[in-house]
C-alpha cells in the first residue's frame, strides 16, 4: 500500500465522525427544546390546577360569612357528667363556703390581701362552667370580727360621741373659724371608716371644747358691730345771680340814653355823642 493511501483514508474517516457529531448535537438540542416545551406546559397546568382547585374542608371561602359559634358546653370535673355538682359547690349552696364576690358582698372591711390569706377550695361554677375560689363561712366571720375589732378606732369612736369633731364638721358648727385659726390646735388623726361612696381616710380631728372656746374667742375679738356715723348733708351753696344787664344804659358812657339815642344796624342804642366820639378814636 502507497503512502497516498494510506493518508486518503484517515482523511476520509475524519469528515465521518465530524459529521456523525453534528448530527447528534441537533438530536440533542431537539431533545432538550422538547424537554422545555413540556416543562412549560405542565407549568401551565399547574397553574389551572391552582386556580381551580377547591378550598380544604373547613376553609372559609373568600366573602362567605363565618358560621355562627356553637353554645358553650359545660365541662365536668373528673369523675362527674354533666350537669352533677360538686361537694365544694354544694356546700356554697348551703352556706357553709363563700365565694369571692359573696364574702365582698357581706364583709366590706375584708381586703383582698387578707382574703387571699385564707385556705381556699376550688369550686366549678355549673352555670357558667368555670372555677371559683370558695372560703369557709365560720372563718371567713372569723376575719371579719377580728378586722373590725382593728379598724375600730377610739379616736373616730370618741368623734361618733360628739367629743371629737373633724375640719368638716367644725367649720359646719362655726363658720367663723377660719383653716389658719384651727390648724393651730392640737389635732389627733382618726380612721375615718368608709361611709357611703366615701372610701375609708385618715382625718384630723380635734377636741371640741377646744374648737368651742377658740369659736368664742373669735366672737369676743370682733365684738357687736360698731353703731353707724349719721350721715352727714352737705349745705346748700348759695348761688350768685348775675344782675342783668341794662338794656337803656348806653354801651360808651353807661349812662342812660334817654330820647337822644341812635339805632345801630346790629340793633343796639347809642349816644349820637358817644358814636362821634367813638368813630374818632377809631
Amino acid at each position: 500500500m502507497s503512502s497516498a493511501n494510506q493518508d486518503a483514508r484517515p482523511e476520509d474517516g475524519g469528515e465521518d465522525g465530524g459529521a456523525s457529531l453534528q448530527a447528534q448535537n441537533e438530536a440533542l438540542r431537539a431533545q432538550v427544546a422538547e424537554l422545555q416545551a413540556r416543562n412549560e406546559a405542565l407549568q401551565k397546568e399547574n397553574v389551572e390546577l391552582r386556580r381551580n382547585r377547591e378550598p380544604p374542608a373547613g376553609a372559609r371561602p373568600r366573602g362567605a360569612r363565618a358560621r355562627p359559634r356553637e353554645p358553650r358546653r359545660e365541662v365536668a370535673h373528673e369523675g362527674e357528667t354533666q350537669g352533677d355538682k360538686s361537694e365544694t359547690w354544694q356546700a356554697v349552696e348551703r352556706g357553709e363556703r363563700l365565694t369571692t364576690s359573696r364574702v365582698y358582698e357581706l364583709y366590706p372591711s375584708i381586703s383582698r390581701t387578707r382574703l387571699e390569706a385564707l385556705p381556699c377550695v376550688v369550686a366549678q361554677k355549673p352555670t357558667i362552667g368555670c372555677n371559683v375560689n370558695t372560703y369557709q363561712r365560720s372563718e371567713v366571720e372569723a376575719l371579719a370580727a377580728q378586722t373590725a375589732a382593728e379598724l375600730a378606732d377610739p379616736t373616730w369612736q370618741a368623734v361618733e360621741r360628739g367629743e371629737r369633731l373633724t375640719k368638716n364638721k367644725a367649720y359646719e358648727l362655726y363658720p367663723s373659724v377660719s383653716e389658719k385659726r384651727l390648724r393651730a390646735l392640737p389635732s389627733v388623726v382618726a380612721r375615718q371608716p368608709k361611709i357611703g361612696s366615701c372610701r375609708a381616710q385618715n382625718v384630723n380631728t380635734y377636741l371640741r371644747t377646744d374648737v368651742e372656746a377658740l369659736a368664742a374667742k373669735i366672737a369676743g375679738d370682733i365684738g357687736p358691730p360698731a353703731p353707724k356715723r349719721p350721715r352727714v348733708e352737705k349745705a346748700p351753696q348759695s348761688r350768685v345771680e348775675k344782675a342783668p344787664e341794662r338794656v337803656d344804659a348806653c354801651p360808651v358812657c353807661l349812662e342812660d340814653l334817654g330820647d337822644g339815642a341812635t339805632a345801630l344796624v346790629c340793633g343796639h342804642r347809642i349816644h349820637a355823642s358817644c358814636l362821634e366820639e367813638y368813630s374818632k378814636n377809631a
